[in-house]
């Protein structure tokens, strides 16, 4: 893991979706690490808004650090949450197969309930 200074992490909070995803896509490919929350019945997981055909997506979010993450357990008030660190070779092995067979697409960086977020596919790193 990479270390994060406070104005980096607070800098970061206050970008836009489309910083967020460019700056997670930089730091996963330096450190190739990614960071997901668990809870007991597995991956935490958030539903989507219906998309132009009225369907709902299911979404793993992710972050590049595990202080962001953390930072989205405290700001949504999630209890029984845990923060994992998947490796790359986990991740594209693992994760990227389990993910496209559940139709689960990945929401970079979210900050809290109510900020906007990319998603995407899931894909290798």
């Amino acid at each position: 893991m990479y270390e994060i200074s406070n104005k980096e992490f607070e800098a970061v909070l206050c970008l836009n979706s489309d910083y967020r995803k460019a700056h997670f896509l930089n730091k996963v490919k330096e450190n190739k690490e990614i960071y997901i929350l668990t809870q007991e019945d597995g991956p935490f997981l958030l539903e989507d808004k219906e998309d132009s055909d009225g369907e709902i997506s299911t979404v793993l979010p992710v972050w590049c650090h595990e202080e962001y993450a953390k930072k989205y357990v405290e700001l949504a008030a999630l209890s029984n949450t845990a923060v994992q660190k998947v490796t790359a070779k986990a991740w594209n092995e693992n994760w990227i197969s389990f993910l496209k067979e559940q139709n689960i697409l990945i929401g970079i960086m979210p900050i809290d309930e109510n900020t906007d977020f990319e998603i995407e596919e899931p894909e290798k790193i």
